[in-house]
């Protein structure tokens, strides 16, 4: 992936991230998500972007992922489920560990195994599990340290 294809957000993504998010949430759970289009979207709008520093990847114009960071966490990341294992999640991650301080955490579903492996890859560690809460399977908090 080139290096000027993490991009800011636009306003014109909006549609193509939510859709991307959905279908690449249900791909990896094997459930869809509980949140219609609409909702996504409002989510995405008012509530992800005014908290978190966002970007997308593009290839050749098309919305190919995107991550969501504040300092301490990634509050979501998703790759478009036909341009998986290309790097483009690589990337992202560590585009949000060059804008941490030095630590990262995540939430993932425990059934995600591809999720799972793959921040495996990218030296994240099993911290914390959350049956309780979990909605249809538990989440488990998984970190990353500079240090490690």
């Amino acid at each position: 992936m080139p290096e000027g294809m993490l991009l800011p957000f636009e306003l014109c993504d909006t549609d193509d991230i939510v859709s991307l998010w959905l279908d690449s949430f249900k791909s990896g759970v094997g459930f869809p998500d509980s949140y219609t289009f609409d909702e996504q979207r409002d989510y995405l709008l008012e509530e992800l972007l005014p908290s978190s520093d966002f970007r997308v990847a593009r290839m050749e114009h098309v919305v190919v992922g995107f991550v969501a960071v504040n300092p301490t966490r990634i509050l979501q990341l998703f790759v478009h489920v036909d341009y998986q294992g290309l790097g483009i999640g690589t990337r992202l991650v560590d585009w949000a560990k060059s804008q941490s301080k030095g630590s990262l955490d995540l939430w993932v579903y425990e059934c995600n195994a591809s999720a799972r492996l793959f921040y495996h890859r990218q030296v994240f560690v099993e911290v914390d599990v959350d049956a309780g809460s979990a909605w249809r399977s538990p989440m488990l908090r998984l970190a990353w340290s500079a240090s490690n």
